[in-house]
């Protein structure tokens, strides 16, 4: 199963959006009939993938907190590894993995948090093409067979403004079309 992001808008635009995507990314066009019928007929739509898929490109608020969780466990791991070597006793290793945990939210473990949505490079892309040609529908799916024929559900529509895309101050989720204007 693995997401991809796609992106609606009038055809005549297909090369400006190709050169628009961030270097790196591939963008194909696509037809897939669940967006088809949600979009105006004159659309056509482009996924936007790393040259796979768009897993890594997008993430959802549920993505964010299992990466928490899951980094909060390797790292509460490595803790425990380290004091076995030192040859502490469980009762103390435990005693102290108890106190990191209570402090946790108080940056215990101060790396980087992944955002919700998409990766910087992609709102400006998107925003940006929004601005200065027409709206935008992007919907994020993680398919599980084939994205030209895999049917499903569209949770919603919602517009946003450009720069509201561009700042990240919108939470975005799977299968919700959105309007980029």
């Amino acid at each position: 199963m693995c997401d991809f992001i796609t992106v609606a808008f009038p055809k005549r635009f297909l090369d400006l959006f190709k050169i628009s995507i961030p270097r790196g990314l591939v963008t194909e066009e696509i037809s897939n009939p669940t967006i088809a019928s949600n979009i105006p007929k004159e659309y056509i739509q482009a996924v936007i993938t790393d040259g796979s898929c768009s897993c890594g490109l997008f993430f959802s608020q549920e993505d964010v907190e299992d990466a928490k969780a899951d980094r909060a466990l390797k790292d509460m791991e490595k803790i425990r590894e380290k004091y076995q070597k030192m040859n502490w006793s469980n009762a103390k290793i435990e005693r102290t993995l108890a106190e990191i945990a209570a402090t946790q939210n108080k940056n215990a473990f101060s790396r980087p948090e992944l955002e919700t949505g998409f990766r910087q490079d992609i709102r400006e892309a998107i925003a940006k093409f929004a601005e200065m040609n027409c709206s935008v529908y992007v919907i994020v799916h993680a398919y599980r067979g084939s994205i030209a024929e895999e049917r499903f559900g569209v949770q919603g529509r919602k517009n946003i403004a450009a720069s509201r895309l561009r700042n990240n101050e919108y939470i975005l989720a799977r299968d919700m079309l959105y309007v980029i204007r």
